[in-house]
């Protein structure tokens, strides 16, 4: 079960949200005030955050955005949960970087469905995605249905629910000298496109590391991120639940041509 931090000055809304959370096995941290929260978050590293909006001090606007900006708990989805209700404060809400927005008094099913999903157990938070960055030359074999080929694993991420954010890096004049001649290495767009829409993931094309940058900016947006340091001797292959399918891509990956 998750580690969710409640931000609320309210004993009442901490009681009810505390008993909902509680009763399906998660477990809970509390904070009374935005300063507290934020504390807290980067102390604990809790799996999602409830936010309230109208607190003492730091209000949950600025608590969310200092969470969403910040490298070390930018990964941790923060959920408003106010008596707010203007629309315009939900857009604000979600320019803070909230995940999502909802209004009290919240019902317990409302409450579960709204955490599961940026948690990653619902069908609209997928709980893992491969990043492919290729030409596309290299990535598809002449058989498309090549039990080892990127069509195959695309399909096969599809079926386990984790998409592939495919980016053609370079242009269709690109070349690259290969023993003293200009070799043309045209990106395949085409090919690159359909890996993503078999795994039900997005296509990016970049023809410049400026460009490629930028992909990678919104990626992480959309994605997060989070750094951990720990012993690099022990098994990073701890992580091979998905060995076969990032395997699959990453041997494809390491054809990839500069433009």
């Amino acid at each position: 079960m998750a580690r969710v931090l409640i931000v609320d000055d309210s004993p009442t809304e901490m009681y009810k949200l505390t008993a909902m959370l509680e009763k399906h096995g998660h477990v809970v941290l509390k904070a009374e005030n935005g300063a507290d929260g934020v504390a807290l978050a980067r102390q604990e590293k809790p799996d999602a955050v409830l936010m309230d909006i109208v607190m003492p001090g730091l209000n949950g606007f600025q608590a969310t955005r200092q969470l969403t900006k910040d490298s070390e708990t930018s990964h941790i989805p923060v959920i408003i949960v106010t008596t707010k209700d203007q629309e315009t404060d939900k857009v604000w809400g979600k320019r803070q970087g909230a995940k999502d927005y909802l209004t009290k008094p919240v019902d317990e099913a409302t409450l579960l469905k709204t955490l599961n999903a940026v948690l990653g157990g619902d069908a609209g938070a997928p709980p893992a995605r491969i990043v492919l960055l290729s030409d596309g030359k290299e990535t598809v074999p002449d058989d498309p249905d090549d039990p080892r080929g990127a069509f195959t694993a695309a399909r096969k991420a599809k079926e386990e629910k984790i998409p592939v954010s495919a980016i053609s890096f370079g242009t269709r004049t690109g070349t690259v000298e290969l023993e003293g001649d200009r070799v043309p290495v045209p990106v395949d767009d085409d090919s690159l496109r359909k890996i993503a829409n078999l795994s039900g993931g997005d296509f990016f094309t970049a023809a410049s590391l400026d460009e490629l940058n930028k992909v990678y900016e919104q990626l992480q947006d959309e994605i997060g991120y989070e750094t951990r340091r720990g012993d690099n001797s022990k098994p990073w292959l701890v992580a091979g639940t998905l060995f076969a399918l990032v395997s699959a891509f990453a041997a494809l990956a390491i054809n990839r041509r500069l433009p």
